[in-house]
């Protein structure tokens, strides 16, 4: 990913200038928690003369989502404190985290203190360890491009740690855009996976909007499968993404949503009915389950025919009283 990224930006420099000035100024980080991984990343930089003596320890090996202790049971997280222009990562999906969660917690109300998610699915740890490498605005501010599959759009009851991370996300205005890719495109796995993109410098006309690009049929057929993967995404079909990304606008293909669509609260609901003497009484039952319309139809049938209402509602700042009559 690191070398993909710099040929890119070195294929875009149209003089010898430009392709020095890439050659110069672009430096390349990576952490690996792997070894045979790590060894190929640092190799295959070695060789493309990304790598030398003063910069050797830009490739680390190490656990990027604990911190580099001398006690720790492992190497972790080597480029702590440092701050990035550009952030890309592919993270395990579901990877758990469960053996070294003492270690999480030392970073619990740092690098974690929008939330922790549970410890089978560690994926969105990875991207408030990439959130935390952020340079702020006024130093130039940063951008993120983090892969994904389909879980940590929505997993998570409202108020649990999944749930909070995506609200945190949300009030700092971080989401840039989420490009919805084809399935089977990897070997393993097939799929469907999302791009999010997120960013602290984003212009006037996108703050508080995110971009929806649905993808889905942007790809060719592998001449020949690779386990699971059997679509790939050529030259056109990434033009094509690239396209709608700085064109901004909605079309058939392309959906901008103002970012608290996509907030919502857990609620306290009162059923109000009356008693055995035809006295109105209230009944107060938190729900302990997430809310949804399948959960409020077994009340429903439970009590028979209510008026639920839901008073004192503060939600962003404006406060709705309603009631619903059934």
């Amino acid at each position: 990913m690191l070398s993909t990224a710099k040929e890119h930006l070195m294929d875009k420099a149209k003089t010898e200038a430009e392709q020095q000035n890439v050659q110069t100024l672009v430096q390349l980080f990576g952490q690996e928690y792997l070894g045979q991984n790590f060894a190929v990343c640092k190799t295959d930089l070695l060789l493309r003369g990304d790598l030398d003596g003063s910069n050797k320890d830009n490739i680390t090996k190490g656990n990027s989502l604990i911190p580099d202790i001398a006690s720790g049971k492992e190497p972790g997280d080597k480029h702590y404190g440092r701050q990035f222009d550009y952030l890309i990562s592919n993270p395990p999906f579901g990877v758990d985290w469960d053996e070294y969660k003492d270690d999480i917690q030392k970073l619990k109300e740092t690098r974690y203190r929008a939330g922790i998610p549970p410890s089978d699915n560690g994926a969105m740890m990875f991207l408030q360890t990439m959130i935390e490498k952020m340079k702020p605005v006024n130093q130039g501010g940063s951008k993120i491009a983090i892969l994904f599959n389909g879980s940590p759009l929505s997993n998570g009851d409202c108020g649990g740690g999944e749930s909070e991370i995506r609200r945190s996300i949300l009030e700092l205005d971080l989401f840039d855009s989420i490009v919805m890719l084809p399935d089977q495109m990897f070997y393993q796995t097939g799929i469907y996976t999302y791009i999010w993109i997120l960013s602290n410098k984003k212009s006037k006309d996108k703050q508080g909007k995110i971009l929806i690009i649905n993808a889905r049929k942007q790809s060719s057929k592998e001449p020949k499968s690779f386990g699971n993967k059997r679509n790939r995404i050529s030259e056109t079909n990434r033009n094509w993404i690239v396209e709608q990304y700085h064109n901004y606008k909605q079309n058939d293909y392309c959906k901008i949503v103002p970012n608290v669509d996509f907030s919502y609260h857990k609620l306290k609901v009162v059923f109000w009915q009356t008693d055995e003497n035809d006295k109105t009484m209230w009944i107060t039952e938190p729900f302990s389950v997430q809310l949804n319309n399948g959960n409020v139809k077994k009340k429903f049938e439970l009590y028979g025919d209510f008026d639920k209402i839901v008073h004192n509602l503060d939600m962003n700042s404006f406060p709705l009283n309603f009631s619903m009559n059934h």
